[in-house]
């Protein structure tokens, strides 16, 4: 490997490796070649403008800045800013100075066989300029070099500014002091992209840029996207992405690094089928390398987003990972393959669990907000997400299955943000046709107005005297809501198998109660004959009598109302999984007046909200 310190030229060609030049030959430069300081970084393109340019666009490489505008405008109607080409920007923020500048028009000169005797008179500035730290043994001939650097020989060279030949220590800037109030500080520098790990002994670069030993380090410029002539992103510092976990409970795996830039505008994107799919062409990965890009257009479209300052974040659910560590491990490894290979680090939340952090709910959203986005607030109209699980029915396309969910397309309605998939966003489709999957919360609440919760009056549901009441109905089907606002609320003895754990112990609390001279409601699942029966005879023991009241909740509905409670109580109620709701179907029998119930009351689900934040987090989809 050649050290940097060296100052070699490498030759870029179109095809094939970087190829290091040796001093004093000569290389022919045709039209597309790349040369540079250092492989792959701050390059220069030759492009000769005597031929004309026939040549068509790499569709590999390059996108419709027009169709890119049209399709990001069309997610952001109101308030997403114009975007405005960026690339001479983002250019000159690469070669802002007039060292590489006239390095590059140096270089150019010398390769078009200028006279050899001909030469340029180098002239020392007038100001005090520092001492090159190669001293004797530089054999760079740059003009820029010769002039800004002092060399043994020169007539400044013994009061010439001694430069710390270390690696992450730089002089500091050239500050013009302002004369009058008009007159205007230079601006703070840039921190070094690659900070502490910098290697790099060029004075320019030291005296552009700051580095953790500077004084002004603290108050450098944070690094930003630079682009160099082919119109792509320099690198990013990769060094910095570093795995943590958070959440609550902490079963979202985030991403994250230094470098990575906050923003009031954010692109969102799921991970598979949509950033990526399998090289296999499986549904599921083969190992940490099955994966390549959706399509070609995805690379340079994230370029662009992040030059016109989005901040891109990927939102995922990933099952498994949890009971599986190796298949963690190799997930996350592929995700830093995936910022390696775009060259530029990628914030990520990674949910791990069916849980309150899971797509469609917010969590995730709501974390990058939070606490991974630098306290910038988000602009919702102008930030958008694409995802591919979006509700399509099978052959949405020719020959295309069904989606398997909705869950991204939800998750951007929670959030509030646009939503588009990625034949929409990256290849410019029209939207197809699609199903929500489930019901619409908004219409539940609306319905649920003109609905009321029992026949009757209190006094019908309450009659007064010692009874037993047996609760029917599946998970988070609004029995203990009822159950405390109707019943506990009157003095009823709450039985509920979540608290006590075990069957014998609601059986022995019921029965206390019961010898107590109180009223009792049992308040579990009682799906069948059989799990009734055992509270029935009990109040039989007692002569007590016995009246069931079953929820009319359908399943579609309490599969909302279990996700609701678990976003409501912060993770802190565990998400009932679908088999229980299985369980409870594949046992059910229709409670009947001749197990020796007094009556059978039905029971409607009803909204009941302390406050707008309850009913907000109520109509957000599921």
């Amino acid at each position: 490997m050649i050290p940097l310190g060296v100052n070699p030229m490498f030759l870029l060609p179109k095809i094939g490796n970087p190829e290091r030049l040796i001093s004093k030959n000569q290389y022919p430069l045709t039209k597309g070649v790349r040369f540079c300081l250092l492989p792959n970084q701050y390059s220069y393109t030759f492009m000769d403008n005597t031929e004309d340019d026939t040549e068509e666009s790499d569709a590999t490489e390059e996108i419709d800045e027009s169709n890119l505008d049209k399709m990001i405008t069309c997610l952001s109607p109101r308030r997403v800013e114009p975007m405005q080409d960026t690339d001479q920007t983002m250019y000159d923020a690469t070669a802002n100075s007039n060292l590489k500048r006239k390095a590059a028009e140096a270089l150019i000169s010398s390769n078009e066989h200028e006279p050899k005797h001909k030469k340029t008179k180098v002239e020392p500035p007038a100001t005090s300029r520092p001492r090159c730290p190669y001293g004797t043994t530089c054999y760079r001939t740059n003009v820029a070099h010769k002039r800004d650097c002092s060399h043994p020989g020169d007539p400044d060279y013994d009061t010439a500014a001694t430069v710390a030949n270390t690696p992450n220590s730089s002089p500091a800037p050239k500050v013009s002091k302002p004369t009058d109030q008009n007159q205007a500080v230079m601006p703070t520098r840039p921190r070094c992209q690659y900070g502490a790990q910098c290697t790099r002994k060029n004075v320019a670069h030291k005296m552009e840029c700051s580095h953790p030993s500077d004084p002004d380090w603290a108050t450098a410029i944070q690094p930003s996207p630079t682009k160099p002539s082919d119109g792509k992103p320099q690198a990013k510092n990769l060094t910095g992405l570093s795995w943590s976990v958070m959440g609550t409970p902490e079963t979202v795996h985030v991403l994250n690094s230094p470098y990575i830039e906050a923003s009031h505008k954010i692109a969102g994107f799921d991970m598979d089928g949509t950033l990526i799919e399998t090289k296999s062409g499986n549904t599921h990965p083969k190992d940490r390398s099955d994966w390549k890009w959706w399509s070609p257009a995805v690379k340079i479209t994230l370029q662009k987003l992040i030059n016109r300052g989005f901040k891109i974040v990927i939102f995922t659910n990933q099952g498994g990972i949890k009971k599986n560590a190796g298949k963690g491990t190799q997930l996350r490894g592929k995700i830093i393959d995936i910022c390696q290979d775009f060259g530029y680090p990628i914030q990520v939340l990674m949910a791990e669990d069916k849980d309150v952090n899971r797509k469609p709910q917010t969590t995730m959203w709501d974390l990058m907000v939070n606490h991974l986005n630098g306290g910038v607030p988000v602009d919702l109209d102008s930030s958008f997400y694409i995802g591919d699980a979006a509700g399509r029915p099978a052959q949405w396309k020719p020959g295309l299955g069904k989606d398997f969910s909705c869950s991204d397309r939800k998750f951007a309605a929670n959030v509030g943000i646009n939503f588009q998939t990625p034949e929409e966003f990256f290849d410019g489709e029209a939207q197809a046709e699609f199903d929500w999957g489930g019901i619409n919360p908004a219409q539940i609440l609306e319905t649920a107005k003109s609905v009321k919760p029992f026949k009757g009056t209190l006094a019908d549901l309450v009659p007064g005297h010692q009874e037993m009441v047996v609760m029917v109905g599946m998970p988070a089907s609004g029995k203990s809501s009822f159950s405390k606002k109707y019943l506990v609320s009157q003095g009823y003895e709450w039985v509920n198998r979540d608290t006590l754990k075990t069957p014998e112990k609601c059986l022995k609390v019921a029965g206390t109660a019961l010898e107590n001279g109180k009223c009792v409601v049992i308040d579990n699942t009682n799906p069948d004959k059989a799990s009734r029966a055992k509270y029935i005879s009990l109040a039989r023991k007692h002569n007590v009598p016995c009246r069931c009241f079953v929820m009319t909740t359908p399943r579609v509905l309490a599969e909302h109302l279990n996700a609701y409670r678990v976003t409501l109580s912060g993770g802190k109620t565990h998400l009932i999984p679908g088999v229980a709701y299985n369980v409870f179907e594949g046992k059910f029998e229709e409670p009947k007046t001749n197990e020796g119930f007094e009556e059978i009351m039905k029971i409607n689900f009803t909204a009941d909200f302390r406050n707008e934040a309850e009913k907000k987090l109520f109509k957000q989809w599921s």
